[in-house]
């Protein structure tokens, strides 16, 4: 399930009154997060330098995928969401 599918569930099971609080928690939230992504791999980069920061993320990225391969979101059908 992608993000965005998981925004639309919200939006339509949050009451309307607090449907814009929602969303404005959702992007702050959001945008902290790349902000701090952004120092945390700039602070690796200017340690470690480039090349093995960069291995680093390839790492992390192969390992994210073999995590989800064998750990995959069950699809729902169990649920009974109206």
């Amino acid at each position: 399930m992608s993000a965005s599918e998981l925004w639309v569930v919200a939006q339509r099971a949050i009451p309307d009154w607090a449907r814009g609080r929602m969303n404005a928690t959702v992007i702050m939230i959001s945008q902290g997060a790349m902000a701090l992504g952004g120092m945390m791999w700039g602070s690796a980069a200017a340690i470690a330098g480039a090349s093995s920061t960069l291995l680093g993320a390839a790492m992390l990225f192969v390992t994210s995928l073999s995590r989800n391969w064998w750990w995959k979101l069950l699809n729902g059908n169990h649920l009974q969401i109206k």
